[in-house]
């Protein structure tokens, strides 16, 4: 026998499969558009890593 499963729990399994797809295919075309130089500079300011790891840490649990 073969189940079927309902209609809107298809296009919900699908919309949320495109979802995802759409944003780590955009995170990655992003992240191939940087150069090495680009993604090390912002790391050789040394007060903006504390700063950034702080304010992840506060939002985070909002």
């Amino acid at each position: 026998m073969v189940e079927t499963i309902s209609f809107t729990i298809f296009l919900e399994t699908i919309g949320v499969l495109a979802t995802v797809i759409f944003v780590l295919s955009s995170m990655l075309v992003m992240g191939f558009s940087l150069t090495l130089r680009e993604i090390v500079e912002p790391l050789k300011n040394l007060r903006l890593i504390p700063g950034s790891h702080a304010s992840y840490a506060f939002a985070r649990p909002v």
